[in-house]
């Protein structure tokens, strides 16, 4: 399948957002690993910041499943580390929205 020019845009333009929230999401790093802020502040913080850099005009983008895909990874693994939640602990990501009361990217209201 041929990608047009827009759609190669558009894919550049979420691989720059992921870049931008992982230079947020390190910069904070201390943060997810203090015993200071709760779970849900944590959380909080996550989303405010971390989420919405990566989401920013999210909304008018044209997506495909792997543009949708890739920021629900990222989101998932910080998430995951915020909440303490190991690979050998084998949670669903159901279960992990469900402990953090989040929403997967694609059922969000912008």
């Amino acid at each position: 399948m041929y990608s047009t020019p827009f759609q190669e845009s558009t894919e550049q333009d979420v691989e720059a957002r992921l870049g931008k929230a992982r230079t947020v999401y390190r910069a904070i790093d201390k943060w997810w690993k203090t015993k200071i802020i709760g779970r849900a502040a944590k959380v909080t913080i996550f989303n405010s910041i971390v989420k919405a850099v990566l989401l920013y005009a999210s909304e008018s983008r044209t997506t495909t499943q792997r543009m949708t895909d890739r920021p629900q990874v990222f989101i998932n693994k910080g998430l995951r580390r915020i909440l303490n939640i190991h690979w050998l602990d084998r949670t669903a990501n159901k279960e992990l929205w469900d402990l953090s009361c989040q929403e997967p990217v694609l059922d969000q209201p912008y």
